[in-house]
């Protein structure tokens, strides 16, 4: 049966899998999106035409009520599809305090915004009860000029006084202070955790259930707009105020699908700033390029606003904007309305107030909660949707620098979606073959481990790896070094013994292999048993490197994780130099721990209690405990053939 594989960023392989699984498992993912997006769609158009027919009587509120629900539960269920998938994937815990941990938004921050929000809530609100005797003199002008001065100060002195020497001993004083006692600490961490596990769900949870992670076109778009369409429907024709839960549903997916993007966008950061980089820094990978369906989500926004201020006009007793009697409630009047204030209130200009302009028209925002809801949406507007349209546009910027950079000859790699454009377009066909065009030569700087491993991931029959091969052509005539011809063997589509192993030879003898070729190597490698040899001494060369961050990272996955090594001696050879910075480094202490607790060989865990205890950790020698068996459901298997197992020595 034909093996497929599974390959990350930068190549390496992360999984093997037969064709035909791979292709069911992807066809059932798939499934999960749809198959709740139409249902939802169904039930959707069942009440719209129960609305306009009426063939089933109950009150409008009983119906909304049985709309919701149902849809709810629809949703729900794609929702637990995309976590188990999550998980699965190594991108959520399986439970809170196991890896990956949810620690990337702090609880200070958190704080700091909520008080922000609740001073704000409280002028607005002290403004609102003296509206009609309200005047400013210049002390209020006087105060807003001095605290936007002092703003800036503290900014401008804030480098000097945090590194002067009081500052520093205090922050040493209070970290000694928190390192023998955290209780303190503990609501803040909680605050924080609660926050990024919520932002992670989003991201991995919401987004993908939408259909923003499908690979085809049709599939995202298609997905989308069915929810945000029957979203929009039912809020505009459940009786109020229950259109607020679909409008509320529409605000989460617009949410969700911006912060995927984002956090996609950081993760091209590392891409970009570390060509060589560990897969596991990646939060969600840089193979989708989600800006136009996250604009697309948050323009809808505009069409969102007024749908949720007509519901909040009549759902709760009085109404809340003023309106003439016989005024025409249609989804133009309300958005006209909510254009009116938008034009009101261009952002950083404020003409209107400048120039005394007032608008004539149907609805008008005159009492006090009419005044909240024009001000929450007019935030909303310049918080969520200017920034994600400036943050576009800096990204744009920053592509089109970086890729004028590269051909500059000052950077060797390409962002990966400008590289697939750029690539793509130097590939032509002519009689049924793959040609490459002269402009080729532009690229024969390329990062040469990036075109090995676009080698690898692409059949021969592509434009990326007729184009890959091309330039690599060029390199050798240029003069490739023996190190890349040594780890272009190793990511052949099915590398040689004799050429990885020659080559392996040949580029030692010249120079120092890099340690991201020995890296890269050690990994395409593994789960091969007649490359043990080579792999050993590229094991015994990544040890004897010099201490670095990337080193570490390399050992402490030939330790433990999803690309540990196959056999004992390598795993083994990782723990003494992992020992010697284990007192810097955190995430060595976790590796030896469960390397202790989960490893297959007696050897193995036996080395990495000693190495524990010499730490001073009081280590308990059972194999597992109900921890590390949470620890091996949340981190997923790598499927290799079961007879690699017996290269390494019997389990006791």
């Amino acid at each position: 049966m034909a093996e497929a594989r599974i390959f990350g960023h930068n190549g390496m392989v992360l999984d093997e899998i037969a064709e035909d699984k791979l292709e069911s498992l992807l066809k059932l993912r798939r499934f999960h999106v749809w198959y709740p997006a139409l249902l939802v769609v169904s039930i959707g158009t069942l009440y719209l035409c129960n609305y306009w027919l009426s063939f089933v009587r109950l009150d409008g509120a009983m119906q909304a009520m049985l709309v919701c629900a149902t849809a709810g539960c629809f949703v729900a269920s794609a929702f637990v599809a995309q976590a188990q998938t999550a998980i699965e994937d190594f991108k959520l815990p399986y439970s809170f305090g196991l890896e990956p941990h949810y620690r990337h938004v702090s609880g200070g921050m958190v704080l700091v915004i909520a008080f922000a929000i609740t001073v704000i809530m409280a002028l607005l609100r002290l403004v609102d009860a003296n509206h009609d005797h309200l005047v400013m003199d210049g002390r209020v002008g006087l105060i807003v000029v001095g605290l936007i001065a002092a703003a800036f100060g503290v900014y401008i002195l804030s480098p000097r006084v945090i590194s002067s020497k009081t500052v520093v001993s205090f922050g040493r004083g209070v970290a000694r202070v928190r390192s023998r006692s955290s209780s303190w600490a503990k609501p803040f961490n909680l605050i924080g955790r609660g926050v990024s596990a919520i932002d992670s769900w989003l991201v991995h949870i919401v987004a993908p259930a939408v259909g923003v992670s499908q690979r085809k076109g049709t599939d995202r778009y298609g997905v989308l707009l069915a929810y945000l369409a029957t979203s929009g429907a039912l809020a505009w024709y459940f009786p109020a105020p229950w259109g607020l839960i679909p409008a509320g549903f529409w605000f989460v997916v617009a949410i969700s699908v911006a912060r995927r993007w984002a956090w996609i966008e950081d993760d091209r950061e590392v891409t970009l700033r570390k060509p060589h980089f560990d897969e596991t820094e990646l939060k969600v990978g840089v193979s989708e390029d989600l800006r136009d369906e996250a604009l697309m989500a948050l323009v809808s926004l505009i069409m969102l606003l007024p749908l949720a201020m007509r519901q909040i006009h009549t759902g709760f007793g009085e109404p809340v904007f003023s309106t003439p009697e016989d005024y025409p409630d249609t989804l133009w009047t309300w958005l006209a309305f909510f254009g009116l204030e938008l034009a009101k209130a261009v952002p950083f200009v404020d003409w209107a107030d400048i120039y005394d302009v007032r608008t004539d028209y149907f609805v008008q925002a005159e009492s006090a909660l009419a005044h909240h809801v024009v001000f929450v949406s007019r935030a909303i507007v310049d918080l969520v949707f200017l920034s994600a349209l400036l943050q576009a546009v800096s990204i744009s910027m920053k592509l089109s620098r970086h890729k004028k950079m590269f051909f500059d000859r000052e950077i060797n790699l390409l962002d990966p979606m400008v590289e697939k454009v750029e690539f793509e377009q130097l590939a032509y066909r002519s009689d049924g073959d793959w040609k490459v065009r002269p402009e080729a030569e532009r690229f024969a700087h390329y990062d040469p481990v990036r075109l090995s491993s676009l080698r690898a991931r692409n059949s021969p029959d592509t434009a990326m790896y007729c184009v890959a091969t091309a330039i690599k052509n060029l390199q050798h005539e240029y003069g490739s070094t023996p190190a890349e011809r040594f780890l272009e063997a190793v990511c052949m589509k099915e590398p040689v013994d004799d050429e990885v192993a020659s080559a392996w030879k040949r580029a030692l003898q010249h120079d120092e292999v890099p340690l991201e070729f020995m890296v890269a190597a050690r990994e395409q490698l593994n789960n091969r048993p007649r490359f043990n040899a080579v792999r050993l001494e590229i094991a015994q060369k990544i040890a004897e490197h010099s201490m670095s961050v990337e080193r570490n990272t390399a050992l402490r996955n030939m330790l433990v994780g999803t690309r540990r090594d196959a056999i004992l001696d390598i795993r083994r050879l990782a723990i003494e130099p992992l020992l010697s910075m284990a007192r810097w480094d955190h995430r060595i202490i976790k590796a030896l721990k469960a390397a202790m607790k989960t490893d297959r060989s007696k050897v193995v865990r036996k080395l990495a209690q000693e190495a524990l205890h010499s730490l001073g950790f009081a280590v308990d020698s059972a194999r597992k405990s109900n921890r590390s068996r949470d620890a091996e459901i949340s981190q997923p298997k790598s499927k290799v053939p079961s007879n690699l197992e017996r290269e390494d020595e019997p389990v006791d």
